[in-house]
């Protein structure tokens, strides 16, 4: 199929239809898929190795990762947590529906929330190396996790 653009009106029709159709194809959230959890920079300053996995996919999430000793050989924190989020713009939120923690020899946390009373963290997330590696900056407590798309 030929197309002949011999007038400026067709032209701007299809300029626009495909700055349109590339706008789309850049609004897919960028959180979707696994990223590996790095780093736990906590706001006094100090860096904790972690092992595990968040996962987003559509407005789900969750995660399981494991704080390291400073060898990076035996697990001192573990971790789990899952729900639904929101993504807007560089706010994330996270609504929970379950979480676990314990410390190595130290008490275990387990929680569970409805849907109607998710246990609420606020967010932001910033992108760096062509969105392969993530950060998540958690308001309430000033502490980041740091991530790499698996």
């Amino acid at each position: 199929i030929s197309v002949k653009l011999n007038s400026q009106p067709m032209a701007s029709c299809f300029a626009v239809f495909f700055a349109l159709l590339l706008s789309c194809a850049y609004t897919v959230n960028p959180l979707l898929g696994a990223w590996s959890a790095e780093h736990y920079l906590l706001k006094d300053g100090s860096r904790k190795v972690l092992r595990g996995t968040i996962m987003f996919v559509e407005q789900y999430w969750n995660v399981v990762f494991f704080e390291m000793n400073n060898a990076n050989t035996t697990a001192t924190r573990g971790d789990g947590e899952g729900g639904t989020y929101k993504l807007e713009g560089d706010r994330l939120t996270f609504y929970h529906l379950y979480f676990v923690a314990g410390d190595k020899g130290g008490p275990t946390t387990v929680t569970t929330h409805t849907a109607d009373k998710p246990w609420i963290e606020h967010a932001t997330v910033q992108f760096a190396h062509h969105q392969r590696n993530l950060t998540i900056h958690f308001l309430d407590s000033d502490n980041r996790i740091e991530f790499s798309k698996l």
